[in-house]
Formats: C-alpha cells, structure tokens, sequence
C-alpha cells in the first residue's frame, strides 16, 4: 500500500510510461514503475532563492501589519481626539497585510515541508500527503474516460488535476513545469495507454491551433466553475465566471478599495484648493478610479454565458446591468479552434519548460470566415478543449458540424 512506502529507491526504470525522461535534477523520484502500477514520491522542496524571497516576504508582512495595528490601536485609543476615520482605515489596511502575509506562510509550510506519495495503478489513482507526521490519503476511481492534465491557476502557477469517474483529485506540488508534464504523461499512459495526441497547426505569428476532439455532455461536469441551465436536444446553455479568480486579485480590489476611501476621507477633512489641484482630486481621479475598479470587477466578477441553438451560437459577456452580446448562425460556422502561444511570454518564459503548452493563456474561438467569436476567457488549455470538444458535439447533433469533423 502506499502509505507503508518508506526511503523511496532510486534508479527505477519508468522509461517506458512515457516518451520524456525524469527530469535528472527535479524531486520526481520513481518508487515502483510496471505497466499495471506506477509509485512516485516526490519529498518536501529543497528551498530555492524564490521561495526563500516569498518566505521572507510572508514573515515581513505578518511582522509590519501586526505591528502597525498595535501602534495605531494604541494612538487610536491614546489621543484625546483620536486618528478620525483615516487612522481606522490605516487599521484595516495593516490587518489585511497581516492576513494576506499569513495566508502566505501557510502555503509555504504546506508546499515546502509536505512529502507526497502517488500512485496509479488499473482503476485507482491514490494520493497521500505526510505533513508534520499527519497522513492524509486521497483516492479517486478512474473510468475508460479518465484523464490527467495541466491546469492553469493563474499565471505564476499551474497544477495537475486528474479527472477521475467520481470527482477531480488535484495534486499541487509547486513541481517544474517540466515535471509536470513528465508525471502527466506517465499517468496517461497507465489509463489510456493508446491515446493520440491532437494535431497542432503553427501559424506564423507564433500562435498555435488545434482543432479540439469532440466530447459528449457528460464533459461538462469537468468544466470548472460552470453552472448549466439547458442541456436538451434543442438547446445548450451554460454560463460561467469570467476569471477563476485568485485571492490575490481580490487583495488588489480590497485595497484599492481601502485606498479611495482614505483619499475622500483626507479631501473631506483638509479641504482643496482651486485650479488644477481641485479637477485633479475632484475629476481626474474618482474616473480613473472608477475606471480601475470597474475593470477589476469585470474580471472577478463578470459572467460569460454561452447558447446554442440549431440556428444561432450566441455569447453574452456580462457584468449586473452592463451586456455585451455576440452571435454567429450555426450554418455560417466552419471551425471551431483552440488558439494559444506557441512559446510563453518573455517576461514569464523562467516558469515553464521549452516544450510547455502555456495552459493559463488558451481561447476557444468560432470562425465564421473571416470573423472569430471568442467563446471562453483566456485561461488554461484543457479547459479551452473541453469547451470546444462540447460545442462540436452539440453542433454536430444539432445537425451543424463543422467543416473539420
């Protein structure tokens, strides 16, 4: 069983699992490798000046917020007229840094000290995670239909989620890129052994297209975050959020939140002057603000919603009473494609290996001729598949395939 596996060997062969080799100088280490079964054991990361950075950064924001909400507190309560709103807002702004720099601390004890055990074997995939002598097993049931992949969470960032018969199993283990896509590929060779994987076209503006395997409405359960109103025989309809949105973004928001309010509160007690000083503070900025908050909103916010009809495929981005809404007639749509960067942006090309799929900036697209109709927000590459795969399935039943099938 895996969780009797102690002092994991070394020099196991599993070259036959897939066509990449264990990265030599990764955490990847191969316990038990056959054709039925596969055991790896992937020990707490060595620290690395990155997660020393974050460490430190974590510590310093639990120590500066914690301390300035005592000293405030204290001034709060000491002066005889107090600090007024601003000093209760400074507050509010030093328990957030505190929280945030705590939420960080504990997703570096989890990914820095926790060891791993996976195992795959015929019918079963089976994670078990040891952290300060506690053991947590996880077990999924995989069916003919189980998969393994890479899902973006972010752009610093990516899991692997394996797709079991009963629910999802997610293994966040901060691996490389590149061991990522090792332990991904062996995990598939074990549940679908004669798999083919999906022709890629590469344009010369170094995007990548694919044409994504059509898949059954039973996918849809898969799709994260997704709530389905209609799933009939005359029309599919689902919506989902516009960004899977990350704690951090809702930091931002918060404290840009907090940010405006102290601004008004001052302008409210000091008063403004005349000229420049005043269409600044009283124009300038609240629209830009507004601007800023309203486009943080649409993100984390804002919904996609997505119809399907044997006549019309129409998208409705949304956020409250503001809509925008794009439609396409089914018989006029010769493609559907999955479209992302052949090689990630200079600015994060560090985060992933030479062969990475860039699995957080991938959109599924309708063509109709020459015009597109993006019908997901950019985010990870399986789940831009999944999308597509269902609305070629549905196009087809519908009695509208595309000229790819």
């Amino acid at each position: 069983m895996v969780a009797n596996l102690a002092s994991p060997p070394n020099g196991v062969d599993a070259s036959f699992l897939t066509d990449r080799s264990v990265p030599a100088q990764g955490r990847i280490q191969v316990v038990e490798s056959s054709p039925d079964r596969l055991v790896v054991y992937i020990p707490h990361r060595a620290e690395d000046p990155w997660a020393r950075a974050i460490h430190a950064f974590a510590v310093a924001e639990v120590a500066i917020g914690s301390a300035a909400v005592a000293i405030f507190i204290l001034l709060q309560f000491a002066l005889p007229q107090g600090l007024g709103a601003g000093g209760w807002l400074v507050i509010g702004l030093s328990v957030a840094m505190a929280v945030t720099g705590l939420v960080r601390l504990l997703e570096w004890r989890r990914k820095r000290l926790a060891q791993l055990y996976v195992s795959v074997e015929p019918g079963r995939f089976i994670i078990q995670r040891v952290l300060s002598g506690q053991k947590q097993i996880r077990e999924t049931i995989l069916g003919p239909r189980s998969n393994a992949e890479i899902i973006g969470r972010g752009i610093y960032r990516s899991t692997i989620q394996v797709n079991g018969s009963e629910r999802k199993e997610e293994l966040d283990t901060a691996l490389t890129q590149r061991e990522q896509e090792w332990l991904v590929d062996a995990i598939n060779r074990l549940i679908t052994p004669n798999s083919a994987p999906i022709p890629a076209i590469r344009s010369a503006k170094g995007m990548i297209e694919e044409i994504p395997p059509p898949r059954g409405l039973d996918e849809l359960r898969l799709v994260p975050r997704i709530v389905v109103e209609e799933a009939s025989n005359e029309r599919l309809c689902y919506r989902r959020p516009t960004y899977n949105g990350s704690w951090e973004l809702y930091a931002v928001l918060v404290a840009e939140l907090l940010s405006f309010a102290f601004v008004e509160s001052t302008i409210g007690q000091n008063g403004l002057g005349g000229g420049w000083s005043w269409a600044f503070y009283r124009i300038c900025m609240p629209l830009s603000e507004t601007v800023f908050l309203l486009a943080i909103a649409t993100i984390l916010f804002g919904t996609l919603r997505i119809e399907l009809t044997a006549d019309w495929l129409v998208a409705r981005w949304g956020l409250g009473p503001l809509r925008l809404r794009r439609r396409a007639a089914t018989q006029r749509i010769s493609r559907l494609v999955v479209r992302y960067p052949e090689r990630p942006p200079r600015l994060f090309a560090w985060i992933s290996s030479s062969t990475a799929r860039t699995p957080w900036c991938a959109t599924c697209l309708a063509v109709d001729g020459t015009n597109t109709m993006t019908l997901n927000s950019v985010g990870d590459l399986p789940t831009a598949r999944r999308i597509g795969g269902i609305l070629r399935h549905e196009l087809a039943r519908m009695g509208r395939p595309t000229d790819d099938v």
